[in-house]
């Protein structure tokens, strides 16, 4: 069963606030509002029932001036709705000020796993509204839901009311970013594609083409070769899969160069990382017709602590390696047959 858990930072009531309509991107939507938070909340409780779901629970983080001056005319906006009596206030330690982050962190997330524990038998979805809050809010919440989503809370909707326009914006696509350059940063450190793969499979399977036929190529590749790590292949096989990998990055390099114009979006910043991701291959991939050098790979396998890989290699090509480049030269015939 499902569990939709709504969390946002309230934002203080503004006397002045008149209602107005909102919307949201598509125009579908509408609500009048006197409040972002209250707008969130509305348009996640509509968005849910069109799949015949619900809000579940609400938690939200209370500075002490929003709990003096706001709560109380919050709750009073939302008294129709079901889920009134659904709010969770969580202290925004230090009136919200950037000293008291990681202590509001951390009670927040005692609280959420504290439900999820309760819940074990559910899946739990958490919708985010990255509305309220002082500026520097965003932060707290993307620091919030990258430490949730290692417990294994699925991210759900993520959203921005804007007062200006009056209208409800999805900022899926900013989480997805950081997910990306996560994955980036994984991959530059372990030589691990897998979350930069599920990232772009994540997006086609919405039926959004967001990945060229040479990017995927790429990952393929740079996959295999992560696989050939892993499984501490042989020699020949390596310098193969070095050889495709290396022949895939050129074409890639040359599909942004020539059709970045027909690129997605995503695969347009994703293109930016190329040079990190050449960088990170350039001591293994062949060159200039040349296989992939034995003491390049064990070197490239020890600096990212891929240890088993670099002494497996170390132990079964190095003896070849030196006998074939005359680094190590038998006189005495009689000892090869020993």
């Amino acid at each position: 069963m499902v569990k939709n858990v709504v969390l946002f930072i309230m934002s203080l009531y503004r006397e002045d606030s008149l209602k107005k309509e909102y919307t949201d991107e598509r125009g579908i939507f509408k609500a009048d509002c006197q409040h972002t938070n209250e707008t969130a909340l509305k348009y996640i409780a509509w968005k849910l029932a069109q799949n015949g779901q619900q809000i579940d629970a609400i938690y939200a983080f209370i500075s002490e001036q929003v709990r003096e001056y706001s709560l109380d005319k919050f709750k009073e906006l939302i008294k129709d709705e079901y889920y009134k009596e659904m709010i969770v206030d969580v202290p925004l330690y230090n009136n919200g000020e950037l000293k008291g982050s990681f202590r509001s962190i951390s009670t927040m997330f005692d609280v959420l796993q504290a439900y999820m524990e309760e819940n074990a038998d559910d899946r739990i979805v958490i919708h985010v509204d990255m509305t309220g809050g002082l500026r520097h809010a965003s932060m707290l919440m993307l620091a919030l839901i990258r430490m949730l989503k290692y417990i294994g809370m699925e991210l759900g909707m993520v959203l921005y009311v804007n007062f200006n326009t009056a209208q409800i914006e999805n900022a899926d696509d900013i989480m997805d970013m950081f997910t990306l350059l996560g994955g980036a940063e994984e991959f530059n450190s372990f030589g691990n594609v897998n979350q930069i793969q599920n990232y772009f499979d994540r997006l086609n399977s919405k039926k959004i083409r967001t990945s060229s036929a040479a990017l995927e190529l790429l990952l393929e590749e740079m996959r295999d070769f992560s696989e050939a790590i892993k499984v501490c292949t042989n020699y020949k096989d390596m310098t193969e899969v070095l050889s495709l990998l290396g022949e895939a990055l050129r074409i890639y390099k040359k599909i942004i160069k020539s059709k970045s114009n027909r690129l997605s979006e995503q695969e347009l910043f994703f293109a930016k990382l190329i040079l990190v991701i050449e960088k990170t291959y350039a001591d293994i991939l062949p060159q200039n017709n040349r296989p992939s050098s034995v003491p390049a790979i064990i070197k490239w396998c020890a600096k990212r602590d891929f240890l088993q890989a670099a002494v497996t290699f170390y132990t079964e090509w190095l003896p070849v390696y030196l006998i074939e480049n005359k680094l190590v030269i038998v006189n005495d015939g009689s000892v090869e047959k020993e």
